[in-house]
């Protein structure tokens, strides 16, 4: 038995227990705007890691603790959206749909490998994917509007961000000068980029 499935195995049970209890805590679109973007950066590293056992082994940790962390946020999303009795059904629906996309982007992978002789062109395009779908659904995922004058409140400028001292979990990247969320804007910001070119 791989060594690293069952550490990535071990921590994607670890990281769902950990994204239930932040779920309860924080805002769900929020937590999944950080889980797909930590996500495309894991696998977009990883090919270019020297795949020692030592960054192998970090992959593990990292992409483990983040594997499966988007359950709980998103039926808790699907919940509110959709209420009590239809909430469940439609999370069925996104995990199903889940799985369909996975089976092809293993396929792909495969393709990718029998075809050009390297995984590389997978883990580049599923990084991409990760990034594109933080930045496509921004009107839905990001924490805060900010083209939304009403939502600026000048007692939060120049807040840290949230893991430093001092910072508030509703600001993840903490705020300009003037109140704004930085990490809403640079989802827009690149949604915007996507689109013109």
């Amino acid at each position: 038995v791989d060594r690293a499935a069952i550490d990535t195995a071990c921590r994607g049970f670890v990281g769902t227990i950990g994204s239930g209890w932040l779920s309860d805590r924080f805002d769900n679109r929020l937590l999944l705007a950080v889980y797909y973007a930590l996500r495309g950066a894991s696998l977009v590293w990883l090919p270019f890691s020297d795949f020692s056992v030592y960054a192998l082994t970090l992959w593990a940790i990292f992409f483990g603790l983040d594997f499966v962390a988007t359950v709980p946020p998103t039926v808790r999303l699907a919940g509110q959206a959709f209420g009590p009795k239809m909430g469940p059904v439609v999370f069925g629906w996104i995990f199903a749909a889940h799985q369909v996309g996975a089976s092809v982007a293993a396929y792909g992978s495969g393709a990718s490998r029998d075809i050009l002789a390297t995984y590389m062109p997978a883990f580049i395009i599923a990084g991409t994917a990760c990034f594109l779908a933080a930045a496509l659904f921004a009107p839905w995922i990001a924490p805060h509007n900010p083209f939304d004058l009403r939502t600026l409140n000048l007692l939060d400028a120049l807040a840290p961000p949230a893991w430093i001292e001092g910072g508030k979990a509703q600001y993840l990247l903490g705020t300009d000068d003037q109140g704004r969320d930085v990490l809403s804007p640079t989802m827009f910001g690149a949604r915007i980029s996507l689109l013109v070119g």
